[in-house]
């Protein structure tokens, strides 16, 4: 089954792999029936170092379910993300030749342009799953191909990072492919989970769009930009779990009954319940001689709580942007500066569509 079409490498294309997507396989059914574990849930120190040591040795699901959570729990991440997206994928997307093309190649080229454009490849789409892969570390959409007339034309579709994992760093790798990057380190290769390997299955060529975003050095459960986000996520998230209860304790008034000397037992739980109830439908009835008292609310300060708060979401913005003036209000900003804080958004952006763009021209 192997065709007259040769990869960049010079190697022939296997076609039988091309026709349906790797993930659906016998080996993998398993993984479209997880669900999320939302670990974000009841979150301590504790738990977050637990949930990064297993990232580190090669169990990834924990952390991509914990930055799921964070992103949707989060306002700030989930702005500054979209912020950050959004900046490339509002762009044009074109086929290019090589420098110094030849007129071949410059048709070769339009040829390629026009065949995407008629087959309906949504590349804007594409880019936009790719991106997931800068606050995650790495994105795999998942390409298949299907005839479209005469021409064989690619579909896409993007994976949840958790149905990823590693090889365990102790494991020897196998003879790389070309197109997966020569793996020098085995906590470097990603691979599909699988219910009958500990090292998960070897991607097929051809069958995936892989982006990697280094956010930092060193392998890849330590390159996720989450994983600097996880510790302003849990100060910002104890801070306004502090806030709810202060609005509890000194945000309402305090409602006092009082009942006589000799009251019943039923006659108290009937002053309790009317006491209770005021507070929410602002009506309630009691026995005679029973009285209800509003005192004033305690005083308290909210000013650290929502310090706190908007601190780690200047954290956010500067992990994320690079900067702070174009996500909130820049109130201390002037125009020098905001235009200092433009240019640095606009040179992430740049980064990432050339990151992007070289992972779609290899995949």
């Amino acid at each position: 089954d192997l065709s007259s079409i040769i990869d960049q490498y010079g190697n022939p294309i296997r076609t039988a792999d091309l026709h349906d997507p790797q993930s659906v396989g016998s080996n993998v059914w398993h993984l479209s029936t997880e669900h999320d574990q939302h670990p974000s849930s009841g979150l301590t120190p504790r738990a977050i170092h637990r949930i990064l040591q297993d990232a580190e040795q090669g169990d990834l699901v924990a952390l991509q379910d914990l930055a799921d959570d964070m992103q949707e729990r989060d306002g700030q991440i989930y702005s500054c993300l979209q912020q950050r997206i959004t900046a490339v994928s509002s762009r044009s997307i074109n086929i290019v030749p090589p420098p110094s093309a030849t007129d071949s190649e410059r048709r070769q080229a339009a040829d390629v342009q026009a065949m995407l454009d008629d087959v309906g490849c949504n590349l804007q789409a594409l880019v936009t799953d790719l991106l997931d892969g800068i606050y995650k570390g790495f994105s795999a959409v998942e390409q298949w191909w299907q005839m479209e007339g005469k021409l064989m034309a690619p579909r896409h579709e993007a994976r949840q990072q958790r149905v990823f994992t590693v090889r365990n760093a102790t494991t020897r790798p196998q003879t790389a492919t070309p197109d997966a990057g020569q793996w020098l380190d085995p906590r470097n290769e990603l691979r599909l989970r699988t219910i009958n390997n500990v090292d998960g299955d070897a991607l097929r060529p051809y069958n995936w769009v892989i982006h990697r975003h280094k956010a930092k050095n060193g392998y890849l459960a330590k390159q996720l930009l989450a994983r600097v986000l996880v510790w302003p996520f849990i100060l910002k998230h104890y801070s306004q779990r502090d806030f709810a209860e202060f609005l509890e304790i000194y945000g309402l008034p305090l409602r006092l009954g009082t009942y006589p000397a000799g009251a019943s037992a039923e006659d108290k739980r009937t002053l309790l319940r009317a006491v209770t109830e005021i507070g929410h439908n602002a009506a309630g009835i009691i026995p005679t001689g029973m009285i209800i008292d509003f005192k004033e609310a305690a005083k308290g300060v909210s000013a650290p709580f929502l310090d706190q708060a908007r601190y780690q979401d200047e954290m956010v913005a500067k992990v994320i942007l690079g900067q702070t003036l174009t996500s909130g209000e820049g109130k201390n900003g002037t125009q020098a500066l905001g235009t200092v804080h433009a240019d640095v958004r606009n040179m992430i952006r740049d980064a990432d569509a050339a990151a992007v763009a070289a992972t779609i021209t290899r995949d």
